[in-house]
């Protein structure tokens, strides 16, 4: 009979904590279902918007005017989005391409890091957006991967690897989450 340890992912936030989960479960524990993949997609809807949002924000405070005169309009109407999947539409993605594909914006995203906080995977979503708002898309692994969300409360999925089980354990690592550590 094997012995079954427990593995805690402890952190401050945006470390990683949670990437590792899912890699985990990718590779330890037979992946996603295809349930499990789809209930990303208001995930990463939401990070599309967020992230947009958070370039959006910053084009006055660096000083960068849009190349197209149109993405004014595009871009207060997304500002005013709410940040959830309810927001995501086609014509929420299309804006969001135009948007993207702007040269302000990009002059801005080459910003990032040094005047202002992104996601790392703001890039491979805001790309991608046109994928995102087809009607049949499932995400993928990759998708899940890249895909940011606070984690609240505590995950848990079992691994076997041979004659060794564990069950880890992923925790937010936000300070109001750290008194479930």
């Amino acid at each position: 009979m094997s012995e079954e340890n427990k593995l805690l992912l402890l952190g401050p936030g945006e470390s990683g904590k949670s990437t590792i989960f899912k890699q985990m479960k990718i590779l330890g524990a037979g992946g996603y279902s295809q349930d499990e993949l789809k209930s990303f997609k208001p995930i990463i809807a939401s990070n599309c918007i967020t992230q947009i949002q958070v370039l959006i924000s910053q084009m006055p405070l660096i000083g960068v005017e849009y190349e197209n005169p149109e993405n004014i309009a595009r871009a207060e109407k997304i500002s005013q989005l709410p940040t959830t999947a309810d927001s995501w539409s086609a014509d929420v993605g299309a804006d969001i391409c135009f948007l993207w594909a702007d040269k302000g914006i990009q002059q801005v995203y080459g910003h990032r890091d040094k005047d202002f906080q992104l996601n790392d995977s703001a890039e491979y979503f805001l790309s991608q957006v046109n994928r995102f708002v087809e009607p049949n898309f499932i995400p993928t692994v990759s998708d899940v991967l890249r895909a940011r969300v606070r984690t609240t409360g505590i995950e848990e999925a079992e691994f076997d690897l041979e004659d060794f089980q564990f069950r880890m354990l992923d925790v937010g690592g936000q300070r109001s989450e750290r008194r479930k550590w």
